[in-house]
């Protein structure tokens, strides 16, 4: 099967840090995400690990709902082969109040056979 085709991800991070932050600062980090492949990228089912934490994809202009850590129920984007998309991760400690050294996760599925599921997480420091 070395003539098949796929969807292939690459992705320019899956961790940062956003360092020492106030409690009333939101902080937003945006993630690049690359089909390299040949059919297209389905990414899908968008969680988080705490309700102080957003996921939002934008691909070609359009912008998907804000996941949290409900989950993105039914929805997907689509990323056509040579195309790229932004994954916004926004942190709003204030929500779930913290103080110190934290650590999120973003999560979600692809139809990359190489790549089903992707962990994007970043740590701060919260004073």
């Amino acid at each position: 099967a070395n003539n098949a085709e796929f969807p292939k991800l690459s992705i320019n991070q899956t961790k940062f840090d956003f360092g020492k932050i106030k409690l009333t600062d939101i902080k937003t980090q945006e993630v690049e995400i690359k089909n390299i492949g040949t059919k297209p990228l389905v990414l899908s089912d968008f969680k988080t690990s705490c309700d102080c934490t957003f996921a939002q994809a934008v691909i070609n202009g359009q912008v998907s709902p804000l996941f949290s850590m409900g989950g993105s129920g039914n929805w997907q984007g689509e990323i056509a082969p040579q195309n790229s998309a932004v994954i916004k991760v926004i942190y709003e400690p204030k929500i779930m109040p913290v103080k110190g050294k934290v650590n999120r996760q973003i999560i979600f599925k692809t139809n990359d056979p190489e790549n089903p599921l992707i962990n994007i997480s970043f740590t701060a420091e919260v004073e």
